[in-house]
């Protein structure tokens, strides 16, 4: 009877990305038996927080959503087969990833290292700010600002810190919703922001001033510190 002994080992180029990155796991399958390997089927069922990018063995590769299935005819005793799969990260977390072989000769799966990958979340947030009125203000009159922070992705946001430092021309007299006044200081809290999703807040002011003055809102999160 052929004796057919194989090994798989499974390495990654990267073990800590972000969202969105590239990462390129290699898998090494050796016939260290007597005999040579006939249909060697390596299987690997990718975690949902891996997007299938490329295979340098696509002629062998068969796909079934998340599972990955390589029939490679023959591995020579002695001798390595090599497979390089290529995955975009599309969740932020730590997650780890195995890869099984078998043979005709051996049809016992045999598993591979664990290779863990952690990823950092991603999130692109901008902030827009609109004021109801702009010319033919008077001293006295209220104005009405709108901001409204959107996060692009690719990763949910959380604790979201909107900051609108308001100008000494600017008397406040309201700003609903979860937030703090320090002096000219509000700051909003928003727990989550969805990727994809936006938030409003508001501020209206009275003028006290008169002059050309402006206004802006800064915001960050967790994520993007910045």
């Amino acid at each position: 009877d052929p004796k057919v002994v194989l090994n798989i080992a499974k390495s990654v180029n990267a073990t800590n990305v972000s969202v969105g990155d590239l990462v390129k796991f290699v898998i090494n399958v050796t016939n260290n038996g007597l005999s040579n390997a006939t249909n060697v089927v390596v299987t690997d069922i990718l975690n949902p927080a891996f997007k299938f990018n490329s295979t340098n063995r696509g002629e062998y590769l068969a796909r079934a959503g998340q599972k990955l299935t390589w029939t490679i005819p023959k591995i020579e005793n002695g001798t390595s087969y090599i497979i390089e799969l290529v995955v975009r990260v599309i969740s932020n977390g730590t997650f780890s990833n195995v890869a099984v072989a078998n043979s005709t000769e051996n049809k016992t799966d045999v598993p591979s290292n664990t290779s863990n990958v952690t990823v950092k979340p991603v999130v692109n947030l901008t902030v827009v700010k609109t004021s109801n009125v702009t010319q033919n203000l008077h001293v006295g009159d209220l104005v009405n600002f709108t901001i409204t922070v959107t996060n692009h992705g690719p990763s949910n946001a959380t604790n979201v810190e909107i900051v609108d430092e308001l100008d000494n021309a600017f008397g406040l007299i309201s700003a609903p919703g979860n937030r703090t006044i320090t002096n000219n200081r509000i700051t909003w809290i928003v727990p989550k922001l969805v990727n994809g999703s936006s938030v409003s807040v508001w501020v209206v002011v009275k003028l006290l001033l008169n002059g050309t003055f402006t206004n802006a809102a800064v915001v960050n999160s967790t994520e993007n510190t910045t």
